[in-house]
């Protein structure tokens, strides 16, 4: 005999007299499925793990149905870790609610190879033949005359299956492959690139960019749209030249494994994405295992190039500090303050900088919006932290108040900072040669380095470039302060003597 859970009070209160509670609780779920996206997950896969991650992008899917029918020519971008579910929502069941809800729809799957896309198809596909699935748009549940999905007997094949009676299908194909008078209402690219290897590989990005404009495009019907789901591998991957191309076209949305500032989901900064799947410390044992650079990349979604405009990858060294003492200098790129956050400078950055007898070495970063007074305060901490010999913050913004407020108010030197007639690029580029040559190094936690380095390696043309200003200044600053004193040369019997 079956054993059923207890439907709740309040639920039995709204059904209707003589209706039987099972099968009007049947009802609502399964029309809940036929409406919504999320629901019909859970209705065609029982006990399926849900987080925030996966009822937001649920939601977006909905979106963008929405707005494929409206004949909109929705462009989609979804950017999330390896191994978060990405493919059983996108391509395994977002395809057979698309044609439950319209049976004329023509939908590709796309993925770097024919072998994967056609897995998924199948999956898809499977879905589409299971009870569940009937139950919501097929054989016993009709609300409409038009509802019933069954497939086409004639198309078994997992690279193409249609709708019977229907113009609608799925069709798979890998990049690369021929799409010749075949055309999409819906493409779902997922993972267009295999691995690091071919993410590497320029002439692989150039062919899976050739065949995605030359190709894939042109198959799109009027109206259709365009879904780009992947774990992010190069800046140059097809996102990457996407947004280069048609960046106001695109909407984005990138989940994180660890929340940052502005997270999509409203995450605290540092949370997790699914802690269910995994919590912090399997993420930083991940991030141990892979790298700094597959972490933002893959897991973060912020991947940067191997080489920038003015700055090489291979410059920069982060090393662990070899003495806890010497000289140093702190210095402040200082920001407009919270009340002004429309510049692209918005920014305060602090560092530390020691001597050492051959090179530089930078041992503190500190970035943020802080107050007035936060920024104040942080003089104060890093002063006596560090015991630096002087605070050199430049002359402008809240540092202008900064600088007379440590002048009257405490006994730090205090060194004020005019930055000249030079542009942001002019100043970059007079340092380079100290990184080049590796006379500045790093000791810096993991996070900190590889924000620094990335900073660096997007400047002139990323969002921020507070940090590259800070490290330009610092170094500019140390090369007049050591600059060699000229002595008075005298010789006695063919000797320098002094």
């Amino acid at each position: 005999m079956e054993v059923r859970e207890k439907l709740p009070e309040a639920f039995l209160a709204i059904v209707p007299k003589g209706a039987d509670p099972w099968r009007y609780a049947e009802a609502i779920r399964v029309e809940a499925a036929r409406r919504e996206f999320m629901p019909y997950i859970r209705y065609t896969a029982p006990g399926y793990h849900t987080s925030r991650a996966h009822l937001f992008l649920a939601k977006k899917l909905e979106w963008f149905e929405a707005e494929v029918r409206a004949g909109k020519s929705p462009r989609l971008m979804v950017f999330l870790p390896p191994r978060f579910g990405k493919s059983e929502e996108t391509s395994r069941r977002y395809p057979g609610w698309l044609l439950g809800r319209n049976a004329e729809w023509n939908i590709g799957i796309v993925s770097y190879g024919a072998e994967l896309a056609e897995e998924l198809s199948a999956d898809a596909r499977r879905v589409v033949l299971s009870d569940e699935y009937a139950n919501v748009f097929g054989r016993t549940y009709e609300p409409e005359a038009d509802s019933s999905i069954e497939l086409d007997r004639s198309s078994k094949a997992v690279n193409h299956w249609r709708v019977a009676g229907h113009r609608g299908g799925v069709r798979a194909v890998g990049v690369g492959g021929a799409l010749t008078g075949r055309g999409f209402d819906v493409c779902i690219i997922d993972d267009p690139i295999k691995g690091r290897k071919e993410a590497d590989n320029e002439g692989v990005r150039e062919d899976l960019w050739s065949w995605y404009r030359g190709t894939l495009r042109t198959r799109i019907e009027p109206g259709g749209g365009i879904l780009l789901v992947q774990t992010r591998w190069h800046h140059d991957d097809l996102a990457g030249r996407l947004l280069e191309a048609q960046a106001g076209r695109w909407e984005v949305i990138n989940l994180p494994a660890v929340a940052e500032e502005g997270d999509a989901l409203g995450r605290a900064v540092g949370e997790p994405l699914d802690p269910k799947r995994y919590d912090q410390g399997a993420l930083e044992e991940i991030r141990e295992d892979v790298g700094d650079r597959d972490w933002w990349a893959q897991y973060q979604g912020k991947p940067t190039p191997d080489d920038g405009e003015f700055f090489k990858r291979e410059w920069f060294t982060n090393e662990v500090d070899p003495r806890d003492d010497g000289p140093c200098f702190a210095y402040l790129d200082s920001a407009y303050g919270k009340e002004n956050r429309a510049r692209k400078g918005d920014r305060s950055v602090w560092g530390v900088v020691r001597l050492e007898r051959t090179r530089f070495r930078l041992i503190y970063l500190k970035v943020g919006r802080p107050s007035y007074p936060e920024l104040k305060e942080d003089a104060l901490n890093i002063q006596q932290t560090w015991r630096p010999r002087a605070q050199i913050i430049e002359d402008h913004a809240s540092g202008q108040s900064l600088i007379q407020d440590l002048r009257n108010e405490t006994r730090i030197p205090v060194i004020p900072w005019k930055v000249g007639n030079e542009s942001k690029e002019q100043r970059a580029k007079a340092v380079t040669p100290v990184w080049q040559s590796g006379r500045a190094v790093c000791s810096l936690t993991p996070a900190q380095f590889d924000v620094f380095v990335r900073e660096h390696l997007t400047f002139p043309n990323g969002k921020y470039d507070d940090i590259v200003d800070m490290a330009s200044m610092a170094l500019a600053h140390q090369a007049i302060w050591n600059a060699p004193v000229r002595r008075k040369v005298v010789y006695r019997d063919f000797r320098v003597v002094a």
